[in-house]
């Protein structure tokens, strides 16, 4: 949900709740949607799951249509955080998930098996 804060003699900023997850753990931040960027996103899942570098994985949320959609550039999550601002029955959070594909993830699993890849 969308909520104005004071921000001590500043101007109030727009805050809203974000959940990211990654392999079935979710985390609830709070960030300033006129702030926040892709770049900034990216930071957040590697910051908080230890994620490889962002070209070993995806960023997916749920659309209003229920529609899983994958971003990977600022225009796609600027669009993101707009249709959940604009969303007519808008769900309390914002979500994004990290998803590592899978032969990303099979070979992460060899070398620590000390197989060659």
């Amino acid at each position: 949900r969308i909520i104005t804060i004071p921000n001590n003699d500043q101007e109030p900023t727009t805050t809203m709740s974000l959940k990211i997850g990654y392999n079935g753990e979710m985390r609830r931040i709070p960030v300033d949607a006129e702030i926040l960027t892709f770049d900034g996103l990216v930071s957040l899942l590697t910051e908080h799951f230890e994620l490889p570098d962002q070209d070993q994985f995806s960023i997916v949320y749920t659309d209003e249509d229920g529609d899983n959609v994958t971003i990977r550039t600022e225009v796609e999550f600027r669009e993101a955080v707009r249709t959940f601002r604009t969303a007519w029955e808008r769900p309390r959070a914002l979500r994004f998930v990290a998803v590592v594909p899978l032969r990303v993830t099979a070979a992460a699993k060899a070398r620590r098996a000390g197989q060659v890849v």
